[in-house]
């Protein structure tokens, strides 16, 4: 077998009493199936009809009582944060990789603090799950530290800040990224069940006249210059918002984010914002959600923003609503249309058709 953490895995699920359940006092293992339908249309094609799967595992092992470790494994074709595999190639076998792989530390001296190291998820507050500059995909790799403090009864304070490997070069100076967030949370225990107030910074270094990550002979949409390099560096800032309210029986979710290239002298802006009506919760439980997404061509780095708006190329904006309903206890079915215009010419449709199962 190629890949020795997958045959750790599968001894492990072998081995284990029942799925979805602690195995142990020190192993969690879960996972997850979706089944999508998937129809594209966009002026520059036929309309595309597709059937793709997406399988995930993960392992949360107790090292001790201030330490865990954390691996998910995921399909997909590799890559940056392509997960999905399309069911095609005359029944070819389909991969199954490493996708999250990081050390957990909180630390009893210091309640409040996480610290984590790996290949890990994103610790970094999105209001609305916000994929405007970094798709929940993202696995970044490097370090991270957050830290809550408790200003009062009703209120904390969320701080953020990570230093990410993006790029190790032995010719030239390597790519990161340094990723300071602070946020003001607000619980006030009435009709507003929650507000978020806060800001980031994605101070990326060493990215103007380097060639495309990952690709090179793809920008993913963003502007290159005359050599294919990336034609401006990435500074950016953020600034987001969410609001938590009850609005009779049904809970309601505002969110907003916005982002400037403070780099980047043109094409550097971009926001989202919508609503979420009602949760996921037991069965027969349903969900609504809107978002608006508008962002300009240098606005964030296209390999790391939506990956499912329009291929993740930013210069696009559109809308996007979803319907989600809990079919039976831990399956749900989802329907997704995406709709809007690329570079300001190019009108793109989506729809997507899930069957979700996790244990």
């Amino acid at each position: 077998m190629r890949n020795p953490l997958i045959a750790v895995a599968i001894l492990l699920l072998t081995t284990a009493p029942s799925f979805g359940l602690d195995i142990s006092d020190k192993l969690k293992i879960g996972g997850e199936f979706r089944y999508r339908h998937e129809i594209i249309d966009r002026d520059d094609a036929v309309t595309q009809h597709r059937h793709r799967i997406r399988g995930k595992l993960f392992f949360d092992a107790v090292v001790n009582n201030q330490t865990n470790l954390i691996i998910h494994f995921t399909t997909g074709p590799g890559g940056i944060q392509e997960t999905n595999q399309t069911l095609d190639e005359g029944f070819s076998t389909k991969n199954f990789d490493l996708d999250a792989a990081f050390v957990r530390l909180a630390p009893s001296d210091v309640p409040g603090m996480i610290i984590q190291g790996g290949k890990m998820l994103s610790n970094l507050v999105r209001p609305g799950n916000s994929e405007l500059i970094w798709d929940t995909k993202i696995r970044p790799e490097g370090l991270a530290l957050n830290y809550k403090a408790k200003l009062n009864d009703k209120s904390n304070l969320l701080w953020a800040g990570n230093f990410y490997w993006i790029e190790e070069r032995s010719d030239d100076e390597d790519s990161y990224v340094f990723t300071p967030q602070l946020v003001w949370e607000l619980n006030p225990g009435t009709a507003v069940n929650r507000l978020i107030l806060g800001g980031s910074y994605f101070f990326y270094d060493n990215i103007k006249g380097r060639s495309p990550f990952w690709d090179a002979e793809l920008s993913y949409g963003n502007t290159l210059d005359a050599d294919d390099n990336y034609a401006a560096d990435f500074e950016l800032v953020e600034i987001l918002a969410a609001l938590d309210i009850n609005s009779g029986k049904i809970p309601l979710n505002f969110f907003f984010d916005y982002v400037n290239n403070t780099a980047a002298d043109s094409l550097n802006t971009g926001w989202s914002g919508g609503v979420q009506v009602n949760k996921l919760d037991k069965k027969g439980s349903w969900q609504v959600i809107y978002k608006y997404r508008t962002a300009e061509a240098d606005a964030v780095i296209g390999l790391f923003t939506d990956s499912q708006f329009r291929d993740a190329l930013p210069n696009t904006d559109g809308h996007e609503f979803s319907l989600w309903w809990t079919a039976m206890d831990n399956v749900v079915l989802a329907a997704t249309t995406q709709a809007g215009e690329y570079a300001g010419h190019e009108d793109f449709w989506k729809l997507k058709l899930d069957f979700i199962a996790k244990f």
